[in-house]
């Protein structure tokens, strides 16, 4: 058997993704094909709330809110997967919930919030039918909290885990005031393109303006009842994307840490 040690690296993929580095499985020596046997994650562009990637997808707005119906068929396929754990459904608010419609590549910002899933302490696991293993998985992780982790495995090996410090690192920290949403710091993709690392902050819905450029509003921002606020503004929203490469496959996905919030998977 061939050793995968778990290693940091800084990962690329095409424009418009940006590349950031995260604790994975794999080896630089061992490969299948032309591709690194192992798991790369990256990040889509800020404001961006839905995949780029065709398959099915789940919105978890035709599911209604209260506890997450387990086993059910993901919308658009026949991916029957199965929730465990202390799972929720919850109806938009600032911390959670894609803008309606918003289940793209596009920049959303603006508009009414959706239907997404919360777990609030113990975790919650997304396995996917036996036989069934995944290559790709997509989610929008809204309103980053310090502690939430999600791991992936493949049988019982842990072959990636991501937490809200692997955002921070390559995001930096909350914008300090409204003004300066627009102007602080930028991180580009391999590409070359650069994007504003404060837009990640904040709950999109209460920004205008996605392409010229985004603004947040500023009478949102001491109101802690709506999108913004000092709890609201200090996370970012990230739509994440993993990838099994050279073969690597995961079967189950747990999602831990107290108010965890996820949507558009």
């Amino acid at each position: 058997m061939v050793s995968r040690p778990k290693v940091k690296r800084v990962l690329f993929f095409v424009v418009p993704l940006l590349a950031i580095g995260g604790t994975l499985a794999g080896s630089s020596g061992v490969s299948a094909g032309s591709a690194t046997y192992g798991v790369d994650y990256f990040i889509s562009p800020p404001l961006v709330q839905g995949s780029y990637v065709a398959g099915s997808s789940e919105s978890f707005n035709p599911v209604g809110t209260g506890a997450c119906p387990s086993p059910w068929s993901i919308v658009g396929g026949t991916i029957a997967v199965t929730w465990t754990g202390t799972c929720t459904v919850m109806a938009a608010d600032a911390n959670g919930g894609a803008t309606a419609g918003a289940t793209d590549p596009t920049a959303t910002v603006g508009g009414s919030g959706s239907n997404y899933v919360f777990t609030h302490s113990g975790g919650v696991t997304l396995t996917m039918p036996a036989g069934e293993p995944q290559r790709y998985l997509g989610f929008y992780w809204t309103a980053g909290s310090p502690g939430n982790v999600v791991t992936f495995y493949s049988g019982d090996t842990e072959i990636l885990q991501l937490d809200t410090e692997d955002l921070s690192s390559n995001l930096g920290t909350m914008p300090v005031d409204q003004a300066s949403y627009g102007s602080t710091g930028t991180i580009s993709s391999t590409g070359g393109t650069p994007y504003v690392k404060h837009h990640y902050f904040g709950n999109p819905q209460g920004v205008s303006g996605a392409a010229s450029p985004p603004v947040m509003d500023a009478s949102l921002w001491w109101n802690n009842t709506t999108n913004y606020g000092p709890s609201r503004i200090s996370s970012p929203f990230v739509y994440v994307h993993v990838f099994g490469q050279g073969g690597m496959t995961f079967d189950r996905v747990v999602f831990s840490g107290s108010y965890f919030e996820i949507d558009n998977i």
